[in-house]
């Protein structure tokens, strides 16, 4: 269970970062790519998944007209730069996916198909809140704002490689009014503590208030499915919610949610579904095979459903065991005393663990579909074409949360994921089997 004490550290370190950029940045200059956000320790706020990673750099429009991010193609699922406002909302729906940037001359890209792989894998992203020059490429709108965000995004490193997957952070520069450039040096810090220690201090500086900061930057969070998180009724709906506009949204990711999961003595969580077929980038494949690829990624999640909203764990697509049929089962639980790392030993083998969180408020599960094929008409994405969604901004019925449920397994049919509560003991007596028919009986 994640305590006040990790709500408020990740909160400031947000809320530091956001007052600092707009002050500060007129005194001094920044270094570049001041956080980063694993899902784990005192920046575990917002639903992360932790087989990402996030940096994150801020900018000021007013002292500086421009921005320059130099790097190397990762070696990675997925990779993007995506602008955001002060507030954490996408700027007009800005993206770049690995797909969408240009290489550098003389360089390719190896997310496209038939690119030459001997070839070097360089790239430059610009970003303004002006116009772009007429040839420039890979160019990053950043609106009518003062303070934007730009957020670098890794998902699953190829094997053997740390969180940046092979290649430095991108290098930044940064160019004034009059045009005169300047390479900002990469930020140090030993922790993220040490991170936030930094920017508190350059806070406190600047007189600037901090309780006023976290109510701004809290607020834009919402609850994935209820305004007000509670235990949901059986049986177990799987949900869209309309509005995932939380801070620092991916629009690459759409999400379907099992909310309102409380927690009893012996008693489990049991989730089925088709398991899309994804790229196996993981053992140095490119994006495009296997044959028949379906998504760029998908992963399961297990979330505290109260603010600061923290992971409590994840399992991506690779990582997840399917059965002959590609179906999943994930078995939510405790761990064995208190041993998070590790599934208990009673786990059936060809299921997945994820580990129970908070016992004193609800868990909300999130299965995350990323970038679907255009002929594949089972995602999240396509339910929420059909408009298969409920008003997560407010507190919907019981008959419309059933309604949008039975919409969304329409639409995506076997993926859709069916959760029910389960006996311990049943499980290990007669597996998953046991289980659904045993929530079937109950409703009867």
């Amino acid at each position: 269970m994640q305590s006040e004490t990790t709500f408020l550290g990740a909160a400031t370190l947000v809320a530091a970062m956001t007052l600092m950029s707009v002050s500060a940045t007129a005194q001094a200059l920044p270094c570049s790519w001041p956080a980063e956000t694993t899902g784990s320790g005192i920046t575990n706020f917002a639903y992360p998944d932790t087989n990402a990673t996030y940096w994150i750099m801020p900018f000021d429009s007013t002292r500086w007209k421009l921005i320059v991010i130099s790097g190397t193609y990762p070696e990675s699922r997925y990779f993007s730069f995506i602008p955001y406002l002060a507030h954490g909302a996408v700027v007009n729906n800005e993206a770049l996916n690995d797909v969408d940037i240009n290489p550098s001359q003389g360089s390719t890209n190896p997310f496209r198909e038939h690119a030459d792989d001997g070839s070097t894998h360089y790239y430059t992203v610009t970003a303004s809140r002006y116009p772009p020059a007429d040839n420039e490429s890979n160019f990053l709108q950043l609106g009518n704002t003062r303070l934007a965000w730009i957020l670098y995004r890794i998902y699953v490193p190829d094997k053997g490689l740390e969180r940046n997957a092979g290649v430095p952070l991108p290098s930044i520069t940064v160019i004034d009014h009059d045009g005169r450039s300047y390479l900002l040096p990469q930020c140090h810090a030993n922790s993220a503590n040490d991170t936030i220690t930094e920017l508190t201090k350059t806070l406190a500086s600047q007189g600037l208030d901090v309780e006023a900061g976290l109510r701004e930057i809290l607020r834009p969070v919402q609850a994935p499915v209820s305004a007000k998180a509670s235990c949901q009724p059986t049986p177990l709906l799987s949900l869209i919610p309309k509005n995932t506009g939380g801070y620092f949204p991916n629009p690459a990711n759409k999400y379907i949610a099992v909310p309102g999961l409380c927690f009893q003595p012996d008693r489990v969580v049991v989730v089925r579904g088709k398991g899309a077929i994804f790229p196996d980038t993981f053992n140095g494949n490119p994006i495009w095979e296997p044959p028949g690829v379906m998504m760029r990624y998908w992963s399961m999640c297990n979330n505290n459903e109260r603010p600061p909203y923290p992971v409590v764990g994840c399992s991506a697509d690779y990582k997840t065991n399917l059965d002959a049929e590609g179906y999943y089962t994930y078995v939510v639980s405790q761990p064995e005393q208190n041993d998070a790392a590790h599934p208990p030993s009673w786990i059936p083998p060809d299921a997945t663990w994820l580990p129970w969180g908070s016992r004193i408020t609800p868990n909300v599960l999130i299965l995350r579909n990323m970038l679907p094929d255009s002929t594949f008409t089972h995602s999240v994405q396509a339910a929420l074409d059909k408009g298969c969604v409920i008003n997560n901004g407010s507190s919907p019925s019981r008959e419309e949360e059933v309604r949008a449920a039975a919409c969304a397994h329409k639409v995506m049919q076997g993926y859709y994921p069916r959760a029910v509560y389960c006996g311990k003991q049943v499980l290990i007596n007669e597996g998953w089997h046991g289980c659904f028919a045993a929530a079937e009986s109950d409703i009867q």
